[in-house]
């Protein structure tokens, strides 16, 4: 079997923002534990996959709160292991917390 590919001419393009890089709410409401926002190594590896957009999403997405407000000393993981009611599982993210994902997001395009 032989593929022929027309190259000559694209069918479509991409929007240049087609990449997106999704935070598991899970890692948030690990703290984000193992990402050094202010690493270089970090910083060249995010910076090579601009233009992207950043999504937070994943199974505890429904129990991710924001306070705008609070410190990262207030907003820690709050469900310990065997509870079984849905409101044992919310989770707060700092303001200062997201401040510095977007503030990383800015810094790398």
């Amino acid at each position: 079997m032989t593929l022929v590919f027309d190259v000559t001419e694209s069918l479509h393009i991409t929007s240049p923002s087609y990449l997106i890089i999704t935070f598991s709410s899970g890692q948030l409401r690990r703290g984000l534990v193992g990402y050094d926002f202010s690493s270089q190594k970090l910083k060249n590896l995010a910076a090579a996959l601009s233009p992207a957009d950043v999504r937070v999403g994943g199974t505890y997405s429904d129990f991710l709160n924001f306070d705008p407000i609070s410190d990262d000393a207030n907003c820690v993981e709050v469900t310990a292991p065997g509870k079984k009611s849905t409101e044992d599982l919310d989770f707060t993210i700092s303001g200062q917390r997201w401040d510095n994902i977007t503030r990383f997001c800015d810094q790398v395009g």
